[in-house]
């Protein structure tokens, strides 16, 4: 929940803020890769702008609470891999996007109080406005924790994410 109310516009703070504390809507994280793990330099999903709306492509694995999840605190690449941390984006996903699902329900020897899923990204069209947005960057630490009611972040790192407009040059082709 922390991400939302920190970084998000009103109109994204007004529609989960309040489901999330009541515990009507489920949220989580979506940062870690079968191919690279929790490393965003490694990232391979990625966002290509197509008019007003995003295309997501990829997958996300070891996701708590994915299968239960209404919103997704999603990051995507969204420009090339040399702009570094101005080359990630943080999205709301909504379960009922077209092209989104989530695939293997993985099994755990411990912490069996949530289930942990595979998402999937197949052009999958996302509104410009599920950019998860506070002005034109925000300072978001990706050490990320989920709890049962929504999403929220800890720690000290200084990591910058751009969100909203990347120049042309830097993106993602």
């Amino acid at each position: 929940m922390f991400p939302i109310y920190a970084y998000g516009s009103e109109e994204q703070k007004q529609r989960w803020l309040p489901a999330m504390a009541s515990g009507e809507a489920i949220g989580c994280f979506g940062l870690t890769e079968p191919q690279g793990g929790s490393d965003p330099g490694n990232m391979k999903t990625h966002a290509k702008k197509d008019g007003s709306d995003w295309v997501i492509n990829g997958s996300k694995m070891w996701i708590t609470n994915g299968p239960e999840s209404e919103v997704l605190l999603v990051y995507m690449r969204t420009a090339r891999k040399d702009r570094g941390s101005k080359s990630i984006t943080a999205f709301l996903v909504e379960r009922s996007f077209e092209g989104f699902s989530t695939a293997q329900t993985l099994d755990k020897l411990g912490m069996r109080g949530s289930n942990t899923c595979e998402l999937v990204f197949e052009d999958c069209f996302i509104p410009d406005d599920t950019v998860l947005r506070e002005g034109d960057i925000c300072n978001i630490d990706i050490t990320a924790y989920v709890t049962v009611d929504g999403i929220g972040v800890h720690g000290d790192t200084d990591a910058t994410y751009l969100v909203g407009d990347v120049d042309e040059e830097s993106r993602l082709l």
